[in-house]
């Protein structure tokens, strides 16, 4: 069997494992059972009802990482806060401290995200939608660094300098950011087919995430401040609980483009 190519328009995580079962039981993911890849990456494609609902497909290892790819995952970034460097600290710590890392991008909203932690620590995020940078927690990794990530930020003070959007030693990130810095922390997902690997059936599933939490106000038409960064205690490591019972969520950013 060979390898299939993901990850525009999709969320995913990278997970340091060689057990796909392992890292099905972390996330909490039901009603598995074995599937091919070709079968499992366009289930993940599909997205029926709320958007915290939906299925994943976990692949068998590659290059010593598992991968666990679905839209729903795209709900960790919806929540304010978001929910990104609280699952990813959870998986490191329920898969005995292995690296975690999270990926997302949809490019139709500009909403790009990625995060990591270790040791059951949270170590990294970056989400931004629709232009707005939502969190951004920890230094820059390495990887970010050489590969010259540099982006504007129009919460800064700099921004309030008149010729900051003119500024060419920055830009603003995209989908090609999200597959390279994959590339560098772990897997780029969307150079598996041209890889031509030979890999074993992964784990197709269906998981339960956390209702998002909108904000209860409508966002201004002229934003008057800018969003918070908001920070995880570096002792955080509660356990991943699927959960059972969930309401459709009120708004959802990718289900308006």
């Amino acid at each position: 069997m060979k390898s299939e190519s993901f990850g525009y328009k999709n969320a995913w995580f990278a997970c340091r494992s060689d057990s796909p079962q392992a890292v099905t039981s972390a996330l909490g993911i039901v009603g598995t059972g074995s599937c091919t890849w070709e079968d499992g990456i366009k289930a993940s494609y599909t997205h029926e009802g709320p958007s915290n609902l939906g299925p994943i497909f976990v692949t068998s290892p590659v290059d010593g990482w598992v991968l666990a790819v679905g839209r729903a995952l795209w709900t960790l970034c919806d929540s304010d806060p978001p929910k990104v460097l609280e699952w990813c600290a959870n998986l490191s710590q329920a898969l005995g401290g292995a690296e975690v890392q999270y990926f997302s991008t949809y490019r139709v909203g500009e909403a790009h995200a990625w995060g990591r932690a270790k040791g059951g620590i949270a170590r990294r995020s970056y989400i931004l939608i629709d232009g707005e940078v939502h969190e951004d927690f920890g230094s820059q990794s390495e990887e970010e660094k050489a590969l010259g990530f540099n982006f504007f930020d129009f919460c800064s003070v700099e921004a309030e300098d008149d010729s900051y959007a003119d500024r060419e030693d920055l830009e603003l990130p995209g989908e090609e950011h999200v597959m390279r810095l994959a590339a560098s922390w772990s897997v780029d997902p969307s150079e598996l087919e041209g890889r031509d690997l030979e890999v074993e059936s992964g784990l197709l599933g269906r998981i339960s995430l956390p209702e998002p939490n909108y904000p209860r106000k409508p966002k201004p038409v002229v934003p008057t401040a800018c969003s918070e960064t908001h920070a995880v205690p570096d002792d955080i490591a509660p356990t991943v609980t699927p959960v059972s019972a969930v309401k459709p969520p009120e708004s959802s950013w990718w289900r308006f483009w």
